[in-house]
């Protein structure tokens, strides 16, 4: 891995990967259309999975944490509230930009101390790759949409 020291960009290289794949196997929001017809038809069943969650590392060991805003409703009104993780799902690169993309911060469903799967926030980050040094890739996952921000599981302030 590079921590910007060596020529290769690891790090930016393996998400971009990810990004690919998840872009072939997400498909459309819409219930029906043309384009989740097609992937129906072309691989018999929609897809299971649809995230690769990953943790990035800096350059001294440490785990990157995160902390970022959601809009929480409640009376006809709303507040903000903030979610904080370490795990991530890449949502795109930002064009004309080499190692830089927006992740969206992912909360771990747990069983004791396992890990059962993953809420998606709906919170978003902007990270310059190149000032990570590795990657942690976990398995291929079908994340939860969480509609209501109040019941996601890494609230870490509350309206």
């Amino acid at each position: 891995m590079s921590c910007k020291h060596g020529h290769g960009e690891c790090v930016c290289d393996v998400v971009r990967e990810i990004d690919d794949v998840q872009r072939k196997v997400q498909g459309s929001e819409c219930n029906v259309s043309c384009e989740r017809s097609i992937q129906e038809l072309i691989k018999g069943n929609y897809p299971t999975k649809d995230t690769i969650p990953f943790k990035l590392i800096g350059e001294s060991g440490d785990e990157f944490k995160a902390k970022a805003p959601v809009k929480v409703h409640a009376n006809h009104d709303f507040c903000i509230a903030f979610v904080r993780s370490s795990y991530f799902r890449v949502e795109k690169f930002v064009k004309e930009k080499e190692c830089c993309a927006i992740l969206e911060l992912l909360c771990p469903i747990k069983s004791g101390y396992k890990i059962t799967g993953f809420q998606r926030t709906g919170a978003c980050i902007t990270v310059d790759l190149d000032c990570f040094c590795s990657i942690i890739c976990l398995p291929a996952v079908k994340a939860e949409k969480v509609y209501d921000p109040a019941d996601l599981t890494c609230l870490v302030s509350e309206c």
